[in-house]
């Protein structure tokens, strides 16, 4: 049976922006694209899950329909949409269309009409329906034939919910013909149709499955037992009769008439998408995670990379020397640069070609490391050859580690990268091959894989490695010419080269020397912190008249609230809110609250730093060694990270 999938694009539209309303994601632009990055997340999910042949995208126009004429105030409680989303609703136009998404939109109906209308004719030709849909008002459609996908949430992850007619009887406790019935009932308040006053879902509940239809409510209103309901059955029948028009979905639209031409649902069918126009816009909106998802495998360029031999190092220096430029990658066993061991080197000295030296693969074969820094080193300490690399600054500390003092670094791509778009989320070389580029390289994760079962970069065998890392220094020296480029046109090479790639000499010597930690010192503390907390403890229990989690907030909630009558300041879903706001201020009232918060205190400082820092003490050197980065923070300013030394506090209030 062939199966199509009615979408709706309004409903969409706004869960995709509303899904971002405290967090809105705003481009290098400064363009807000929450709406059309929420819009494209839920399409790629219906395409890779369900794989449509036949889908359609259905919009309301915006103006007044029917329902207006019969009910002027239908609606009129909606606040008007946000501005940035009425802005970003042509970026969702342009992405469908380069997404070969049919769009349809009838003047004078909303999106459910018309969706009503193409659910009915579709089953009407054997086709399977899907609408895409949040709204239960759609329930109302459901049938053998038709089904609604519910765009949900689980946490953080988005899922399609299948919705049928034993669906529809578990949800409402109606089958879906009744849905109308019971809505009329209860009316509808998001979308201002009244219902009947004093009827809630409940009664209405109540009502229709002791009566059947409204009208047959209606004409049973003498016999309802409780007072307010039945008088007002009566009342507000012909309210709730035109409640009843208001929440009925039409499914007669004369979509061929509205339009001036005919309509075929072969139109319909899913063509694939116009890749290029997609890939551009996804560009412009730096949308890299749906770019990555549309580059075709065909865009994956092979480097012709070779596994040097330890004859060969003395060529490749001369080359080096002689073109004065070279661009390098190093792997090693760890993300750490103040632990990782040399795994091995590539170098790239054209497009297109590039070399691998394997040093510390458990397999081998390898090049002594001895070797390589004799041969090699003085080309990498060379501060008239330049060198180009992504995120050098890592490199730099390990080669320095393993005696070579590196010079002539004057191009990191993930520097540039950050200078021309500091807003950016991601400045990885994947993402700016893709973006610059049009490549899609190999992912690390193919090679060494990713949680409990990655292994260790020195357990890939060679060739796999010569590849990957090869790559890598190839796509560096590729994206040294394209980035230089933007920086002078955007002017900002003098802030690049005077500013920036300095500062990473910097770093790198403020890195090495770490920090001096006195372990011993800390241990003793964290005894003497367990002692303090058991202390309060006790003395929390001793108040509180029993023993319990403090750390729970639900039997918090029951001691602050239930036990001890402490007014309730706010709410959760989950039950009582005990966060340090409300503490503050029952601390006011009640000696308890005011204990807690010192024990929270006591204990995060504990285990985030008190506990925590001497694991991070390098055993080589006795010190931390935090990472200092120059291209997280969109203002320009440093970060630091493992630890993050700016959160560590210099006392207690």
């Amino acid at each position: 049976m062939k199966r199509i999938f009615l979408i709706d694009g309004s409903a969409l539209a706004y869960r995709s922006y509303f899904a971002f309303a405290k967090n809105p994601l705003i481009n290098s632009k400064g363009e807000d694209t929450s709406a059309p990055y929420g819009f494209v997340n839920s399409l790629m999910k219906l395409l890779r899950e369900y794989e449509p042949e036949y889908m359609v995208v259905v919009f309301d126009t915006g103006r007044p329909t029917f329902r207006h004429e019969k009910f002027p105030q239908y609606k009129a409680t909606r606040q008007k949409m946000p501005e940035h989303m009425a802005a970003s609703l042509p970026r969702i136009y342009q992405i469908l269309d380069a997404m070969n998404i049919p769009v349809l939109e009838v003047e004078g109906f909303e999106a459910d009409d018309v969706i009503g209308a193409l659910a009915k004719r579709a089953a009407d030709e054997s086709f399977e329906v899907l609408i895409v849909a949040g709204d239960k008002d759609f329930f109302q459609l459901i049938g053998p034939k038709v089904k609604v996908l519910r765009p949900t949430r689980a946490g953080r992850e988005e899922r399609l919910e299948l919705v049928d007619e034993e669906g529809v009887k578990g949800r409402l406790g109606v089958p879906p013909e009744r849905v109308k019935d019971l809505l009329a009932l209860t009316g509808d308040a998001s979308d201002n149709v009244p219902g009947v006053p004093g009827v809630g879902e409940k009664t209405a509940l109540a009502l229709v499955r002791a009566y059947g239809d409204l009208d047959s409510v209606l004409a049973h209103s003498d016999v309802v037992a409780r007072g307010r309901v039945r008088e007002n059955l009566k009342k507000f029948a012909d309210q709730a009769r035109l409640s009843k028009e208001l929440v009925t979905i039409r499914t007669d639209v004369p979509i061929e008439e509205a339009l001036g031409r005919p309509v075929s649902l072969e139109e319909f069918r899913f063509k694939g998408f116009n890749r290029p126009a997609l890939q551009e816009i996804f560009k412009e909106l730096e949308f890299q995670r749906f770019l990555r998802e549309i580059t075709t495998e065909e865009a994956v360029q092979e480097v012709s990379t070779k596994v040097a031999e330890e004859s060969e190092l003395e060529e490749i220096a001369h080359r080096a020397r002689d073109q004065g430029f070279l661009s390098l990658d190093v792997e090693t066993t760890s993300t750490d640069p103040m632990r990782a061991e040399v795994v091995g080197v590539s170098l790239s000295l054209s497009p297109g070609e590039a070399f691998y030296i394997p040093v510390g693969h458990i397999l081998g074969p390898n090049v002594p490391w001895e070797k390589v820094r004799r041969v090699l080193g003085p080309i990498l300490e060379d501060e008239e050859v330049q060198k180009y690399g992504q995120n050098v600054k890592y490199d730099i500390i390990v080669l320095s580690r393993h005696g070579v003092k590196p010079k002539g670094f004057s191009f990191d791509t993930m520097i540039a990268s950050y200078l021309l778009n500091p807003s950016g989320r991601q400045h990885n070389l994947e993402v700016l091959s893709l973006t610059y580029l049009g490549r899609k390289m190999v992912p690390i994760s193919e090679l060494i894989g990713s949680g409990k079962k990655q292994r260790s970069f020195a357990e890939v065998p060679v060739e796999q490695a010569a590849r990957y890392s090869g790559e890598d220094a190839e796509v560096v020296l590729r994206l040294k010419e394209v980035l230089e480029g933007e920086l002078e046109v955007k002017a900002l090479m003098p802030l690049f080269r005077e500013v920036e790639m300095p500062l990473v000499e910097v770093l790198v010597d403020m890195e090495m020397h770490g920090v001096k930690v006195d372990g011993n010192y800390l241990r003793t503390m964290s005894l003497q912190v367990e002692t303090e907390l058991r202390r309060l403890e006790e003395e929390i229990y001793r108040i509180a008249g029993e023993r319990f989690n403090i750390n729970s907030t639900q039997q918090l909630g029951y001691i602050l609230f239930e036990k001890l009558k402490l007014p309730v300041v706010r709410r959760t879903k989950t039950g009582y809110s005990t966060d340090v706001s409300v503490l503050d201020a029952l601390a006011r009232e009640h000696e308890l609250p005011r204990k807690v918060l010192d024990y929270r205190q006591l204990a995060k400082l504990k285990s985030t730093y008190i506990d925590a820092l001497p694991k991070l003490i390098n055993p080589g050197t006795g010190r931390i060694h935090t990472s200092f980065n120059q291209t997280v923070t969109a203002t320009g300013r440093l970060s630091s990270s493992d630890p993050n030394l700016q959160n560590i506090p210099i006392r207690t209030e």
